[in-house]
């Protein structure tokens, strides 16, 4: 068991969290989102902020307010 200063310590934990942290970065970097990753993610604050039917496909979302009017959100991968 090593004997380590308080100090001594907080360096190694902190050293081992941003090694963690990097991994961890490194992963999300090489991670791939999708249209529909995004639009999933969005329909819950839409269903928090609006009264009306919200539904969601691969490509967009569609909301209908009470009063019959129609919105389309749409994502799309830019090149």
């Amino acid at each position: 068991m090593k004997n380590l200063s308080k100090n001594q310590l907080s360096r190694e934990v902190l050293s081992q969290t941003n090694d963690e942290i990097k991994a961890e970065s490194k992963a999300v970097a090489n991670e791939t989102v999708t249209a529909e990753d995004i639009l999933f993610s969005l329909k819950p604050l839409l269903d928090e902020y609006f009264v009306g039917t919200i539904s969601c496909d691969k490509t967009a979302l569609t909301y209908q307010t009470v009063s019959g009017q129609k919105f389309r959100i749409a994502v799309t991968k830019e090149a």
